[in-house]
């Protein structure tokens, strides 16, 4: 009986073997996953180049994880490609930063430069943060897009209220819509964790677009 109870107990700790080359196989084969997922996405050409490059190099090698946000990006980034050749800072705004060199920076491409950076944060900082990477990529890409004046119409509020009040109509049903509204109405000065990372990543985008002028 002894020696039934041993040779049990080795089955059950027998440890299963994987060469190198089956090891290459798996990997190869999640890579494929990966590529073919984004080979999937919706062909997307805007004129505007950065979006175009953001897209490619972020939006579509995350598409297998944004599932039902990836609809709200693109259209955010198709309000952005129409809309997003005005300044990405609003002179008459008082929360807004006072340096006007930034009127020379796009919304489109100051927007684009924020959404790089909570890619960053979040990967560098936040555990499994692709699971809230559609969330932040539709809070990052729809939270100043109340700088887009529009004629004949003056919405008597301060910005990032304004772009809340505007990244509604993009949010649908999804079930943190709520969160993501507070976190673009209030990332100037919130606790929400939501919001902190977008404020992170504002003041990163707007450091480093000031190397643009020292060169």
């Amino acid at each position: 009986m002894l020696i039934n109870f041993i040779r049990n107990l080795t089955r059950k700790q027998k440890i299963t073997e994987i060469s190198l080359e089956q090891l290459s196989t798996l990997w190869v084969e999640t890579e494929q996953k990966n590529i073919e997922s984004a080979k999937n996405v919706p062909a997307n050409i805007w004129a505007s180049s950065h979006l175009n490059i953001f897209y490619e190099n972020y939006i579509c090698l995350h598409s297998n994880v944004l599932g039902d946000t990836l609809e709200p990006i693109q259209k955010i980034m198709n309000f952005l490609d129409e809309s997003g050749d005005c300044p990405s800072v609003a002179e008459d705004d008082p929360t807004e930063t006072t340096d006007l060199k930034f009127l020379k920076i796009t919304l489109a491409e100051h927007t684009i430069n924020v959404a790089k950076e909570v890619i960053e944060i979040m990967k560098n900082g936040t555990r499994d943060y692709e699971f809230l990477l559609g969330e932040m990529l539709i809070i990052a890409l729809a939270h100043n897009i109340g700088k887009k004046p529009v004629p004949g119409q003056n919405i008597p509020v301060d910005l990032p209220t304004k772009s809340a009040m505007l990244a509604e109509q993009f949010l649908q049903d999804l079930p943190f819509k709520k969160t993501a509204v507070k976190a673009i109405k209030t990332y100037k000065n919130s606790k929400l964790n939501q919001a902190k990372i977008l404020s992170a990543a504002d003041h990163a985008a707007r450091k480093m677009e000031e190397t643009i002028f020292e060169n």
